[in-house]
């Protein structure tokens, strides 16, 4: 028997088991002869299991997006030495770029937005640290569904860049080719000629000396042969 799903509030069934739906999760509502309890439970037996998805409908980002935050980050970079967000907005269907009021430093950025403005995700640097989704990015868009994206090691040619979309607090990550358009081909890495396989390296040369005997005591020997081997290299 599948048992009845109630939402807080209604009408509980008084004759049999039933699973509550709250604020906070799932609850299961059971009575014996001993008892009457409602108790949280993890999960539905009764129900096929959903998994968490995300599929993007919006346009392409343009690269070319990317390019001017980065001379922004670049220009904030070099005069404070500090991170910087601007944020994702779109305008007759296509994306654009707005720069809020912002205090800035090390490792954070605190932002005011304007009135009128509705953004749709953010873009902020990490200056010369590895792009990622770091504990404080999270909780600071956490709570702002849209498209954010992070950019590091700014000053290098082929800086770093992570691409992802909050929903409902949820942190999907995407390749970044996925949702940038006309993203520039990465660099290949250099490949190994194919003679270096008939060349080897010379070894150092090394130099052995006769055991030293007689008179000398053997710590004298080691003491000697030391000598000799440091005035010899």
């Amino acid at each position: 028997m599948r048992i009845p799903i109630i939402k807080a509030g209604d009408e509980v069934p008084q004759d049999g088991p039933a699973y509550i739906i709250g604020r906070d999760g799932f609850y299961l509502k059971k009575s014996s002869k001993l008892f009457d309890a409602t108790v949280k439970v993890e999960s539905i037996p009764d129900y096929e299991p959903v998994m968490e998805s995300l599929e993007w409908k919006g346009p392409m980002l343009p690269h070319s997006v990317i390019e001017r935050s980065l001379e922004f980050f670049r220009s904030v970079y070099k005069k404070h030495k500090a991170e910087a967000v601007l944020m994702l907005v779109m305008s007759d269907g296509k994306w654009d770029l707005a720069a809020p009021e912002q205090t800035v430093g090390g490792t954070s950025v605190q932002y005011s937005l304007e009135k009128g403005i509705t953004p749709l995700g953010t873009i902020h640097s990490h200056c010369d640290m590895s792009a990622f989704f770091s504990k404080a990015d999270h909780d600071d868009v956490a709570g702002f569904d849209g498209l954010h994206i992070v950019l590091g090691k700014i000053n290098l040619t082929d800086s770093e860049i992570k691409v992802g979309v909050y929903a409902n607090g949820h942190l999907f990550e995407f390749e970044p080719e996925s949702l940038i358009k006309d993203m520039p081909a990465k660099a290949q890495k250099e490949e190994p000629h194919p003679w270096l396989s008939k060349v080897d390296a010379k070894p150092k040369r090394s130099r052995h000396f006769p055991e030293l005997s007689g008179f000398l005591d053997e710590d004298l020997n080691h003491e000697i042969e030391e000598d000799l081997l440091w005035n010899a290299s």
